[in-house]
């Protein structure tokens, strides 16, 4: 039965119509990507499906070919249609010209063959045809036409889509490559004929393009994706396949909420634009090395820019960019919040008039976010309650089975509706996230046509003083700060609040783990006061109930390696028991000792790649070459890898030198090592895993300055004495390992 695969309340619900297609391409060359614009490649064959979103049962299936069929072909296969009927099957999917929400919505799900063009070496700038050399000129005057899509760090789209109202195509491919970067494979077949000559044939590659089709909508509805879609395109009003693209989501909200407020919404990007870089974000050195004396507490902002833009009333319609104006503003009777933030040697300076919790006074900008904060707070409510309802149906479903009993029909199939409600209510705040992330990101984009250098650096400089006032506020109540940046603090207790279990443990009464515990429960209770009193000050400060601090976790232990680079274990909502007598120096010689003895399991020693061609790596670069020459396989752009470093015996060029030592040559996949039982390089793992190991380490005294050795500079201070520790931890680990040979 269907039920037991889909809750039956989204099937009355949601009469969503799925379109899905496979294309079948053949190109000259063996492995070799049929391209669009080649005359040379071709489409020989498209396969389609039709069926309701959340119903595996087909409606309706159709081929469509370029050859001729034989008679004697299986009453399974579909019949041929021409293209003109293919067309009328689309447009007939959608009844009426209303708004998408009154009528049957139809979802397009795409494959891999979907019309992506991909910027090659003929493209020589955005804003190109592809392969052609000429300038769109829709899409430089009217953002129009092609449309960019980043879909990995490596690779940029140029992709444009049959447009149909109320449909939002999607292109498997392409979203699932990144909810799973490694499960594309090639298909063996295909290399061994890849040009079907009979009409036979064809019959059997028409019957597996149905079936991939039909995947199409099988990997669509179970990951929620069209959910997702779906969800991401109504907020944003878009209803012409720019889902990918976050920018003309922003654009376009805010064109809508500004028609509803009668203001002009100006879609013209500006050239030659000024480049340079803002100052960075406030930073709090992080104070490197364990922690396993006091636990620590990270306290971050709750969207941080979006927060910032509410409560400054941070918009482009708001903005004054002269002392002439912010004056005459000012004696108007309005409150101005000055901007000021250096860029390319001078300062700019700019002024926001401030909203004092009136709405008229509101600009665009907070509008949006204000009503997009509302929608995700009230998903984010009714999330936590069906959580929690999910939580208990699952835990009597999990204990029935255990018990071996049989559970009811009704309970199974109000727990499915359930976990359908959550999937979908998360999505949706998900959504809302995305968008309210997204605004800050396009005010810096010097090629959005809502670009505002005075805007955006308003943002940054609000938070990184926000951050720095907060700092401020908590190490005159005491509290120490382990580290800073951004958006976050992470804090540690003044030691008052443990004297009672300092003086507990001291007289044996605690037990350490006991202690352990006892000190997290204590830092969870005071950080929480500490993050209200922070919130009620802020709200003094700034007006508004914008800005927050939010309650993160404890971490302890916890080791801080560097900016942005720490590890801890991480308590929540209640602290876990411990149990760990080593210190960091021990933990930390056990592990060179196991490596050293070759004590490690083979699975430790894999090191995880990214096949980026177009960066400068020579390691990865040297390893591919030799994978292609011996007929290996090679990841796709921006697709990781795995691999382990092995023995070798040395190089030698033609002329019999010696070559360097260089790892690409020494990089094996790690299925191909462990089949032929390469010997692994203990000396390369040995290396790095010293440099790793310093960094937990280098903060012992031992390693520091002499007091004689004084570094005057404060802005390389920190620098030196970092290099200075690392060097002598590097030393001590490296004698150490000496000692074991």
């Amino acid at each position: 039965m269907i039920s037991n695969h889909f809750p039956l309340s989204a099937l009355i619900k949601d009469r969503t119509l799925i379109l899905t297609w496979d294309i079948e391409t053949q190109s000259q060359e063996l492995g070799e990507f049929a391209e669009v614009l080649d005359l040379n490649h071709n489409v020989f064959m498209i396969c389609m499906t039709l069926h309701w979103k959340d119903d595996p049962k087909l409606i309706k299936q159709i081929c469509l070919v370029d050859v001729e069929r034989l008679p004697s072909a299986s009453e399974h296969l579909p019949p041929a249609f021409t293209l003109d009927s293919m067309i009328l099957i689309m447009i007939g999917g959608y009844n009426g010209k209303g708004p998408p929400s009154q009528h049957t919505r139809m979802d397009i799900g795409a494959k891999s063959e979907n019309v992506f063009k991909r910027k090659g070496k003929n493209t020589n700038e955005e804003g190109t045809v592809w392969g052609s050399g000429e300038k769109v000129e829709e899409e430089e005057e009217y953002l129009g036409g092609l449309i960019k899509i980043k879909i990995t760090v490596e690779d940029d789209f140029y992709s444009s889509f049959l447009k149909l109202l109320g449909c939002v195509p999607i292109d498997v491919r392409v979203c699932l490559k990144k909810h799973f970067p490694k499960a594309e494979v090639e298909k063996e077949e295909a290399k061994k004929d890849p040009s079907p000559s009979t009409a036979r044939k064809m019959r059997e590659v028409a019957n597996y393009c149905i079936i991939d089709a039909l995947c199409c909508q099988e990997l669509m509805v179970k990951p929620n994706i069209i959910n997702d879609y779906r969800e991401v395109a109504s907020i944003a009003y878009v209803f012409d396949s720019h889902y990918h693209a976050n920018g003309m989501k922003v654009r376009n909200l805010l064109d809508a909420y500004a028609f509803k407020r009668d203001i002009l919404f100006n879609t013209r990007v500006c050239k030659h634009i000024e480049k340079g870089k803002y100052f960075g974000a406030y930073v709090y050195p992080p104070k490197k090395g364990i922690e396993t004396r006091r636990p620590v507490t990270g306290l971050d902002f709750a969207s941080l820019y979006p927060s910032l833009i509410m409560a400054y009333n941070l918009s482009s319609d708001k903005i004054i960019l002269t002392k002439r104006e912010a004056n005459i503003a000012q004696n108007n009777g309005n409150i101005l919040h000055k901007i000021e933030f250096p860029f390319n040697n001078r300062t700019i300076q700019a002024w926001s008039v401030r909203h004092d919790n009136q709405f008229e006074k509101k600009g665009l900008y907070p509008v949006v976010l204000e009503n997009l904060y509302e929608k995700k707070a009230e998903l984010k409510m009714r999330l936590a309650t069906l959580g929690k309802k999910k939580l208990q149906l699952g835990k009597i479903i999990s204990s029935a089975k255990k018990r071996g009993k049989r559970t009811p029909e009704s309970l199974i199939s109000e727990y499915s509706t359930i976990c359908f409600d959550y999937a979908l209510t998360d999505l949706k705040q998900r959504a809302l996230k995305v968008y309210m992330n997204t605004f800050y990101g396009e005010a810096e984009n010097s090629k959005s046509s809502i670009f505002l250098r005075e805007l955006a650096g308003g943002i940054t400089s609000a938070g990184k003083y926000n951050l720095s006032f907060v700092a401020e506020f908590v190490t005159k109540k005491g509290f120490g700060i382990k580290y800073g940046d951004t958006d976050s603090l992470y804090l540690t207790c003044p030691e008052k609040y443990y004297e009672k279990c300092n003086g507990a443990f001291s007289r044996k009464e605690l037990s350490k783990e006991g202690y352990w515990t006892e000190m997290v429960e204590i830092t969870m209770n005071v950080m929480k006061s500490l993050r209200d009193q922070v919130n009620a000050y802020l709200r003094i400060k700034s007006g508004t109930s914008c800005l927050k601090l939010a309650y993160e976790e404890v971490l302890f232990p916890v080791c801080f390696a560097g900016k942005k680079k720490y590890f801890g274990v991480p308590h929540e909502e209640e602290a876990m028991d411990m149990n760990n007598t080593r210190s960091i120096h021990k933990i930390v010689k056990d592990t060179l000792r196991e490596a050293q003895n070759k004590e490690w399991d083979f699975n430790k020693f894999i090191i995880m790649g990214t096949w980026k061609p177009k960066k400068k790596n020579l390691c990865n670069n040297r390893f591919m070459k030799r994978m292609r020459e011996r007929n290996e396989r090679i990841p796709d752009p921006s697709e990781r890898f795995s691999y382990v470093v092995v023995k070798g015996l040395p190089l030698y060029n033609k002329e019999g030198r010696k070559k360097p030592h260089r790892i690409g040559d020494f990089m094996e996949y790690t299925d191909i090592a462990k089949e032929q039982n390469m010997e692994i390089d203990i000396n390369y793992y040995l290396g790095i895993t010293v440099a790793m190991c310093v960094c937990f380490i280098n903060e012992d005294d031992s390693f520091q300055l002499p007091p004689s050795d004084k570094i005057m500079q404060t802005d390389i201070m920190e620098k030196e004495i970092d290099e200075y520790s690392q060097k002598k931890a590097k030393n001590c680990l490296k004698k150490y390992i000496k000692s074991l040979q």
